[in-house]
């Protein structure tokens, strides 16, 4: 066992990282500078400053948010938990000098810029800091989780093409599966979720409706009254 992870608990790490995004907020509103004026027109002019503020804290409070559930699910501080953490507080210790930037130059577009890049940085830092708590959990149920919330993201990948009107869908373990729905000459076809060439189990079908599938058949309704089978591909 590494001397981190005989010094270090959880309760500490967590601790730590509240008290550095109380510091980063902190910082952030003691830059809003009132106006030397007392006429309304000159605190309508810090508009830019309190707008990037706003921004910035909510930012913030979703990063300690975050970081409070990535934290709990870890099972024990090791040397590789302190450095992606640590990476974490220090960009987000980056983010109230990238607010002022932004705010006295007034939202110009280069600083904006700058800002922008800072937050993709964070994002990086903490999907560092996921992936260091995923290695750690080896339970199946925590496992399942993380596989739920991988699917929800990511960039779409196109599997098929040139298809008319495509309504129903349906999965199994190595297609999917849809109908085009045209009035005459509608369509069921398949393609492999890794993606290959589409193939069409049926056509002619006067608008296909809804499609299910189970282990050898393909199923389906059509507008004109009628339920159709077909074998799998």
């Amino acid at each position: 066992m590494s001397s981190s992870e005989g010094s270090f608990s959880k309760a500490r790490v967590e601790a730590f990282s509240d008290g550095v995004m109380a510091v980063i907020i902190t910082i952030m509103v003691l830059d809003l500078k009132p106006p030397r004026s007392g006429e309304p027109g000159a605190l309508v002019g810090l508009w830019p400053s309190f707008a990037i503020y706003l921004v910035s804290f909510f930012l913030t409070t979703i990063y300690w948010i975050n970081h409070h559930g990535l934290i709990t699910q870890a099972r024990r501080v090791t040397a590789g938990l302190l450095w992606a953490n640590s990476g974490v507080l220090f960009c987000a210790s980056l983010i109230p000098f990238a607010t002022a930037y932004v705010a006295q130059t007034r939202l110009a577009p280069f600083p904006t810029a700058i800002y922008a890049g800072l937050q993709c940085v964070c994002g990086v830092a903490f999907n560092v800091l996921f992936s260091t708590i995923v290695r750690q959990r080896d339970d199946e149920a925590f496992l399942r989780r993380v596989k739920m919330v991988a699917l929800d993201g990511g960039v779409p990948v196109t599997l098929a093409t040139a298809q008319a009107g495509t309504l129903g869908l349906a999965v199994d373990d190595r297609n999917v599966y849809w109908t085009n729905e045209l009035k005459e000459d509608g369509s069921v076809a398949s393609v492999a979720k890794a993606g290959a060439t589409v193939t069409t189990i049926a056509s002619g079908q006067v608008e296909p409706l809804d499609v299910v599938v189970d282990q050898t058949s393909v199923y389906w309704g059509t507008a004109d009254g009628y339920v159709m089978k077909a074998a799998k591909p």
